[in-house]
């Protein structure tokens, strides 16, 4: 879902090497570390996001949200958004 999202909706900023390059950065380790929350619907992935493991007192970075292309404008990236808010107020995030 990562290289589909990447490939049809980032064509339009990135020549299709840079997004390669991009697509490699997102590896099994990358995936690993930290949390990641996914938005299935009937059993597809069609949104992902991921907050960095990094830790600074308060904070947490989110390193990537990724929408299926045929899922875009249809409020499952917002909603997964709320999600990562409310969580980290959960966990005592401030600031993400």
């Amino acid at each position: 879902m990562i290289c589909l999202s990447l490939r049809e909706i980032n064509s339009q900023d990135y020549i299709p090497q840079q997004i390669d390059k991009i697509i490699e950065s997102y590896n099994k380790d990358f995936i690993e570390e930290g949390v990641v929350l996914i938005a299935e619907r009937d059993t597809k992935i069609v949104e992902m996001a991921k907050v960095s493991s990094f830790n600074l007192p308060g904070s947490k970075p989110i390193e990537a949200a990724f929408t299926h292309p045929s899922f875009l404008r249809q409020g499952i990236a917002s909603a997964l958004a709320s999600k990562i808010v409310r969580r980290a107020d959960l966990d005592g995030i401030k600031s993400l």
